[in-house]
Formats: structure tokens, sequence, C-alpha cells
């Protein structure tokens, strides 16, 4: 019986995004068991070598497209028939071997455990942090820290991810607020230790955080892994995220008011 699917999360007008990602997933992951979901719009997309289900569900909503993230998500994963998704987005480039086993290995223990989902690239402050008593490599999301819900790439339990989503809200309101409706609900929410599994030479489904950085490509994420796979972009389509060091301030500001602000819970208790 297959347990996962990979649902990559994405809209068409990130389009030139699918090609890269899924030759990398194929080149990456030969050992993959898992069904390809792109959650796309309207537009179709076939990969030569790759079984790819398209959604096709721009017509869920009449919010405007940037604001119906969850509503096109929220019919996504509606379609989906196994118990679990590897979550992604169209920018979460591969850049080294996807480890089938450990994939493997994190569904049986959420299977046993009853785990609602496993995030596998994240990290938060070390103070308070809660190992699985049976599962050491498992550290417990923080009941109110910031992020509790995270697009990261993970294993979700499809049913406990659709009861978290909310018609109508932007991928940032859901983290954010999503993430503040969270902490009202004990639920079994999981990383794995990032000292073991971060970094492209030991993560589990190994990737720069994000590929896209305000609609412009991002050189570090990028540029390196598409030549080396021999993947050809017309970079002059997107341009390149070059922030100014102000800019870059500014970026680290606003950052670090967002974390503050989503854990003001923690000082009202």
């Amino acid at each position: 019986m297959l347990m996962l699917s990979v649902f990559v999360h994405s809209t068409d007008s990130y389009s030139d995004c699918w090609q890269p990602l899924f030759e990398l997933i194929r080149i990456y992951w030969p050992d993959r068991k898992a069904p390809l979901f792109l959650n796309n719009e309207f537009l179709d997309y076939k990969h030569p070598e790759l079984e790819i289900h398209n959604t096709f569900v721009g017509n869920v909503s009449a919010f405007d497209r940037f604001h119906s993230w969850s509503c096109r998500f929220i019919a996504g994963l509606k379609q989906v028939k196994t118990p679990y998704v590897l979550y992604l987005q169209e920018d979460y480039f591969p850049s080294n071997r996807v480890r089938q086993d450990k994939l493997d290995e994190i569904i049986e223990i959420m299977e046993k455990e009853g785990l609602t989902n496993v995030n596998l690239q994240f990290s938060t402050p070390r103070k308070g942090w809660r190992r699985h008593p049976a599962h050491p490599e498992l550290i417990e999301m923080p009941q109110r820290g910031g992020y509790r819900l995270s697009t990261s790439a993970g294993i979700w339990r499809v049913e406990k991810l659709l009861s978290y989503l909310k018609p109508g809200e932007t991928v940032w309101q859901w983290e954010r607020d999503g993430s503040r409706r969270a902490h009202k609900i004990k639920d079994s929410i999981y990383f794995m230790d990032p000292d073991l599994y971060n970094g492209p030479e030991r993560g589990i489904y190994p990737y720069h955080s994000t590929g896209i950085v305000r609609g412009k490509w991002y050189k570090p994420a990028v540029l390196d892994i598409f030549k080396k796979n021999n993947i050809h972009i017309d970079y002059s389509k997107r341009g390149f995220y070059e922030p100014s060091f102000t800019e870059q301030i500014k970026l680290k500001i606003r950052s670090r008011f967002r974390q503050l602000f989503m854990r003001i819970p923690n000082t009202l208790q």
C-alpha cells in the first residue's frame, strides 16, 4: 500500500520552476516510490520521464489568485489518495540524493506514534528542546513557538494538514495566523534534528530554503546545481535577487519583528 505522495504546491506564474524541479527530482531521487502531484492552476505540465498528476485547481476560489493560496491547497490535497504527503514548493530544488530509506523510516514512526507532521529541514532556538522519548532524532515543535506551522519541506498526515488550513489565507497568513491558531491545539508536530539532517550532504530532502526571492532567482540556490545537471534557464526573464546593503538590513529587521510577533503568545501565559 502506498503511504506517501509528493505534493508540490505551486501557481502558474511560477511554471518556469517546474521543469528544473522535476528534472532534479528525477536525478536525485531515482528510487522514489511516491506519486508526484503538481498543484497547478490551468497550465498543463508533462515531464518526458515522470508521471505527474496535474491538479488544475485554478477555478476553486472567488478570491484573486494571490489570496486563494489556501483554497487551492485544500482543493489539491483532496485529490491525494495516500494518507501522507511530502510538502514541497516549486522552488525547493533538491541539491543531492534524496534519502528514500529515511522517508520510509519517518512514515513508519509517524504511523506507530500517531504523529501529525515531521519537518525535514527546520530549526528553532535550542533552549527547551524536547526530544521524542523513543526516537531522539525527532524534536518536538514548541507548543507556542513561532512557525509551529511551516511551509518548509516536511511530511504531513493529510487529514490533519487539511484541518489546519483556512480558506482565503495567503502562505504568510497561514504560517503566522495558522501558527497562532495551532498554539491552542495540542498536536504531535516535530522536526528532524538539524545537527544530523540539515545541509546538502546530510539532508533527507536536501535543498536550499528557497530558489526564488521576491519573484527573482536566488543565485546560491540555482546557479551551480542547474549548471551541474545541464538545466538551461533564461535567467533574464526573472533576473537575480541582489538586494542592496540597505535592503538586507531592512529584511533582517522585518524578519526579527516577525519572529517576535509570532512569539507574543508566550508572554501571555
